[in-house]
């Protein structure tokens, strides 16, 4: 199902945030100064949850600097997984032919999407910024969180039967086509199980998925979203994604 993107390509990097008013201010002159030099038109999608730090107005002023910059303001905290969602049909609207998604508290370095976008180009339906591949690599985490994330991804792997290394990994590339048919508005997931269940729709459709190598450190401001709630929800999410796979065999 793999078919090259146009040459005159359009990357737009979707960038969900709760809380995240000083790291915003690292982040986005990173992207701009990496999207200028890698596509001849790019735009970044924030999609604020309405944050009490006021980082839907620092998104704001960085958008008069950097006309590119698209903000989405959300009237309350609705789930990182909507936003990410909502973040890609604006994207989509917009004619975006490539769609990045990553995280905003600096752990997904932009410097990696030329790698990213060149291995679209190459013919990848789906790219994912892996840190359990050769060249990737964690660094800032205690022994319990990566304990946590190892367990996620061999449950993930064995469950949903992927073949990918890194599937909990939020930092990732799509060609256009695979997110406008894989049915958006049907991804039930809404916290971080929805990285699970969108490659799933991915693997289902039989898109092509590949990895690239990257360092993830840890945030250094701000707070983890990863909860007991996101927990459950990883739950139910894979016990309701296992039975639908169980019901195509």
């Amino acid at each position: 199902m793999s078919a090259q993107p146009p040459l005159d390509e359009f990357v737009s990097v979707v960038v969900p945030t709760y809380k995240e008013a000083e790291n915003i201010k690292v982040l986005i002159p990173r992207l701009v100064r990496v999207l200028e030099k890698t596509a001849r038109k790019w735009a970044v999608v924030v999609v604020d949850d309405n944050s009490p730090d006021g980082t839907s107005q620092v998104a704001k002023e960085l958008a008069k600097q950097y006309p590119n910059i698209t903000v989405i303001t959300r009237p309350r905290k609705m789930g990182e997984g909507t936003a990410r969602i909502e973040g890609f049909n604006r994207s989509l609207e917009m004619g975006a032919t490539i769609l990045l998604e990553m995280d905003a508290d600096l752990s997904h370095p932009p410097e990696k999407i030329p790698e990213m976008v060149s291995k679209i180009k190459e013919g990848y339906d789906v790219v994912i910024g892996s840190r359990y591949v050769e060249g990737g690599a964690i660094y800032g985490w205690g022994p319990r969180r990566h304990l946590t994330s190892r367990i996620a991804n061999l449950i993930s792997r064995k469950l949903l039967g992927f073949k990918a290394h890194d599937v909990t990994s939020a930092f990732r590339a799509y060609r256009r086509e695979v997110l406008s048919s894989i049915g958006l508005s049907e991804i039930k997931s809404s916290g971080y199980a929805y990285v699970e269940e969108i490659l799933f729709r991915c693997v289902k459709k039989g898109y092509k998925v590949g990895e690239v190598p990257f360092i993830f450190f840890d945030r250094r401001r701000g707070e983890s979203k990863l909860n007991l709630g996101e927990i459950l929800e990883f739950i139910r999410a894979h016990a309701r994604l296992f039975r639908e796979k169980c019901r195509r065999l």
